[in-house]
């Protein structure tokens, strides 16, 4: 098609109808913008010199990061355009060419807008420490995207979990023994608690001692007490419970089930 017209009408409503437009009007800079901004892979279609306008790629790359695969190989050289790139999706820090993916400034960025960055962060870094602590402040489950040594660090741990508890899910057997990582991680969500090691926790007897049917007009409670206080208390009927929520705390002690 060569109605220009009419291609814009429809890349704004299909960006890869580019694909039946006249070869001019894949070099026409407003009319690919239009394209890219409904479906960044009508790059597949644009006059190659496109590949190198900025605006046409940070335009694509908003829209799908895997856009920049197209882009032109300077482009990915180029700082100040990467800089923009990863500010707008910390995770096209893939696409750092050269010196760029070792580059402090860019990779603080990164890591600082999207935690996962930080995959793509050099490990051999000096700084490799200060970006894994931005990165899980950024998001705790950044953890996961960490080196090995890394999630060995107790102090990263911790601040991953200050972040988002539920990250004890994917943190080493040790810590999630640690009672002051447990704790850490229950502070902020009290759900986190099912993934502690057994070890850091009630036994099924002193769950049991406070469960007694002669004491308490419920069922006889099954013989375990593992993840939540649920499973320590089972109402006969719709009864509402006269003391508190369960209190959250990781302590060898029948503290642990219910307070009034």
């Amino acid at each position: 098609a060569s109605d220009r017209e009419v291609v814009l009408a429809a890349v704004r409503q299909n960006g890869s109808a580019l694909a039946h437009a006249a070869k001019d009007l894949c070099a026409d800079r407003e009319l690919v913008l239009a394209a890219v901004r409904q479906d960044a892979l009508a790059l597949r279609f644009v006059d190659t010199k496109l590949l190198a306008d900025r605006k046409v790629m940070l335009e694509a790359a908003l829209q799908n990061s895997s856009a920049l695969t197209l882009a032109a190989p300077q482009l990915l050289e180029d700082r100040d355009f990467m800089l923009q790139v990863v500010q707008q999706d910390g995770r096209n820090l893939w696409a750092a060419s050269g010196a760029l993916n070792r580059d402090l400034e860019l990779l603080r960025a990164a890591v600082g807008n999207r935690g996962d960055a930080l995959a793509f962060v050099p490990q051999d870094l000096e700084e490799y420490r200060e970006l894994a602590f931005v990165a899980v402040r950024q998001d705790g489950e950044a953890l996961s995207c960490a080196s090995e040594e890394m999630q060995a660090d107790r102090e990263l741990v911790l601040e991953a979990l200050r972040q988002n508890g539920l990250v004890l899910e994917h943190v080493a057997k040790g810590f999630r023994a640690d009672r002051d990582v447990v704790l850490e991680a229950v502070r902020g969500h009290g759900t986190a608690l099912k993934s502690a090691s057994e070890s850091c926790g009630p036994t099924a007897s002193s769950c049991s001692r406070l469960c007694e049917p002669t004491v308490w007009p419920w069922r006889t409670p099954p013989k375990i007490c593992k993840a939540t206080p649920s499973s320590c208390w089972r109402p006969s009927g719709e009864m509402a419970l006269p003391w508190s929520m369960p209190q959250m705390i990781c302590e060898q002690t029948s503290k642990w089930c219910w307070r009034r």
